[in-house]
């Protein structure tokens, strides 16, 4: 194993981290891929599960081996599976895999945009922190200023 995958709170029984719209882009485009079936499954999941790898430890994450392995995507996959047909196959569709499915059918231009980003995530220059931290400090920045200027609108 690399530096970078090291035993931590995984091996303690906490969850693995939550899923954020980049790696959601990447397991739909997956899935969609899976679909096509110009590739093995298999294939396709353990390149989805080197991705999120990747792009977690450019992002300055510690991760262990247990942490977006190829065991845990082909479960994701599953739940895309849901979100995709709208209605439980065998595992249930998470909030986040039906948003980004919507974003796919009714925005498709957007979602490739998040999918490029998350893209870039995972071919930055490893630890690549500060780029990273300052794109989340631009997005809670104009958060705020959305909060700030329109305080009583709803999501």
């Amino acid at each position: 194993m690399d530096n970078h995958v090291l035993k931590n709170e995984m091996n303690t029984g906490k969850k693995q981290p939550k899923w954020d719209i980049y790696e959601a882009a990447i397991l739909l485009d997956g899935y969609l891929e899976t679909q096509q079936k110009c590739q093995p499954r298999i294939q396709i999941i353990k390149r989805v599960s080197e991705q999120l790898r990747n792009m977690a430890i450019n992002r300055g994450k510690v991760i262990d081996e247990v942490y977006r392995n190829e065991n845990g995507i082909s479960y994701q996959m599953q739940s895309m599976d849901s979100a995709y047909k709208g209605e439980n196959v065998y595992v249930p569709a998470t909030r986040l895999f039906k948003e980004v499915v919507e974003l796919y059918r009714t925005d498709t231009e957007r979602y490739f945009d998040i999918l490029e980003e998350a893209k870039r995530m995972v071919a930055a220059k490893q630890n690549n922190k500060e780029a990273f931290l300052w794109e989340d400090y631009k997005k809670d920045f104009l958060a705020f200023l959305g909060w700030y200027l329109y305080p009583y609108k709803k999501s």
